[in-house]
C-alpha cells in the first residue's frame, strides 16, 4: 500500500519525537497555511458510549474539511444519530458484519443487546473482526491514519504493515488513561486490590483511582470467560499505538497529560472535553467538580436515600459548596464551543503535521482562549 504525504509528514514527525524538548523547542516550526486534507478512519468498540463520542469527534472534524471512514457493525451504524446535512458528504459509514460466535445471541452488536455476562462473547466476536477490518484497509490508498479504541489491541500491527499511521483515541479522561501501564514499566498489580491506589508511575497526589466495584467487573469476567482482558487490551494497544487523542484539555488536567506524555514516550493530543462519561467521576470528584454518591464498595448498588442525601448536598449543603462553586467557575470550560473547534483544529494540524505536539501544547499554555462567559 502506498502512502501519501501527509502520512510521510507525520512519520517525519515521530522521528523528531525522540528528541528531547529542548531540541524540540529550538527547532522552532511554523504552523503552515496548506489546504491539505485527510483521511481519517475511527473504529470503536461495540458499545454506544465508545461509539457516540467516536461519532461527535468524527463530525467535528468533517467539519474542518476532512474525509471520515467510520467502521462498524451494520446495526450499531443503523442506530447512530442520523449526521447533518453539512457533515455527512465528508463522513462514509463502512459496514464490517459481526462473526457469529458461541453463547453471542443473534443479532447482538453492542453491548446494549447483551447482558452483562455476555459480553465477553462479543469481545471474541469483535475480534474476529480483524480480518474483515484489514481487508478494508487494504483498499484504502489514501487513507493517512485510523483513531481505535481500546479493545482492538492487534490493530496498530495491521496499521504498521499497511503504512498507516495509529491513533489510539481514548473516551477516557488522561487521568483514567494514566493507569495504563507504561510499556517500560513492570506492572505488579495483580489483584483487584492493587488498582485501588494510584500506580507507582503517578508521581503526585491524587483521589483519581478505580473502585473497587469498577475492578472486579473486569477480573470476574476475564477469569469466567477466558478472554483477553480489558487492561491488557488497553495496554497493548497504547503501547503498539503512534501517537494517543485524549478526550481533554489542557485547562481541566494539565498534570495528567503531561504524565501520559512521559509514561508513554509519544505524543498526546488533547481533542476537547466532548460530551462526559461514566468513567469521568473519579477526576472530576478529584477536581471537586463531581460528588460521588455513596455505593456499595462489591456490587456498585446504591440507595434511593444515598442519591437523595447526595443530591441535598450538592444542590442546598454548606458542605457542598466547593463543589458549587468549582462547577460555575469551569462552566465556561465545558461550554464554549470556540474553545472546542479550536482544539479540534489544533488536533487536525498536528496530524497533518503543520504543528508539533509541543506547540499544541505551548500554544495553550501561552496564549489559552478566554474563559469569560
Amino acid at each position: 500500500m502506498e502512502t501519501g504525504p501527509v502520512s510521510e509528514l507525520i512519520k517525519g514527525a515521530l522521528r523528531l519525537w525522540n528528541l528531547d524538548k529542548n531540541q524540540i523547542r529550538a527547532l522552532n516550526f511554523t504552523p503552515m497555511a496548506g489546504n491539505s486534507k485527510l483521511h481519517i478512519a475511527m473504529f470503536p468498540w461495540l458499545a454506544f458510549g465508545h461509539m457516540i463520542p467516536f461519532l461527535e469527534l468524527a463530525k467535528l472534524i468533517a467539519q474542518k474539511g476532512h474525509k471520515i471512514s467510520f467502521i462498524s457493525t451494520p446495526r450499531n451504524i443503523d442506530r447512530l444519530p442520523k449526521l447533518h446535512p453539512s457533515v455527512s458528504p465528508l463522513i462514509t459509514f463502512v459496514k464490517l458484519s459481526l462473526p457469529q460466535v458461541e453463547n453471542l445471541p443473534k443479532d447482538a452488536e453492542a453491548t446494549t443487546d447483551v447482558p452483562y455476562d455476555k459480553v465477553q462473547y462479543l469481545k471474541q466476536a469483535f475480534d474476529d473482526l480483524k480480518e474483515p477490518l484489514s481487508k478494508f484497509l487494504e483498499t484504502c490508498d489514501d487513507l493517512d491514519c485510523i483513531l481505535f479504541d481500546f479493545a482492538p489491541y492487534w490493530l496498530p500491527d495491521i496499521a504498521t504493515s499497511l503504512g498507516i499511521i495509529s491513533v489510539f483515541f481514548s473516551i477516557f479522561t488522561a487521568a483514567m488513561l494514566s493507569y495504563v501501564k507504561p510499556a517500560s514499566d513492570v506492572d505488579d498489580r495483580s489483584k483487584p486490590e492493587d488498582f485501588t491506589v494510584p500506580p507507582k508511575w503517578v508521581t503526585f497526589p491524587t483521589n483519581v483511582v478505580f473502585r473497587i466495584f469498577e475492578v472486579l467487573r473486569i477480573f470476574d469476567q476475564t477469569i469466567a470467560g477466558n478472554v483477553v482482558s480489558d487492561f491488557y487490551r488497553a495496554q497493548e494497544g497504547v503501547k503498539g499505538c503512534d501517537m494517543i487523542a485524549v478526550r481533554s484539555c489542557m485547562e481541566f488536567e494539565p498534570e495528567w497529560l503531561q504524565l501520559l506524555e512521559e509514561i508513554h514516550g509519544k505524543p498526546v493530543i488533547p481533542v476537547g472535553v466532548l460530551a462526559t462519561t461514566e468513567y469521568d467521576t473519579g477526576v472530576l470528584e478529584d477536581k471537586k467538580m463531581g460528588y460521588s454518591i455513596p455505593r456499595n464498595e462489591k456490587n456498585g448498588y446504591f440507595t434511593r436515600d444515598s442519591v437523595a442525601e447526595s443530591l441535598r448536598l450538592v444542590m442546598e449543603k454548606e458542605e457542598g459548596k466547593i463543589y458549587r462553586d468549582k462547577v460555575k467557575e469551569m462552566k465556561p470550560l465545558f461550554a464554549d464551543k470556540d474553545r472546542q473547534d479550536k482544539l479540534v483544529t489544533m488536533s487536525t494540524q498536528f496530524l497533518d503535521f503543520k504543528l508539533t505536539q509541543n506547540e499544541v501544547f505551548a500554544a495553550y499554555e501561552h496564549n489559552p482562549p478566554s474563559m469569560e462567559s
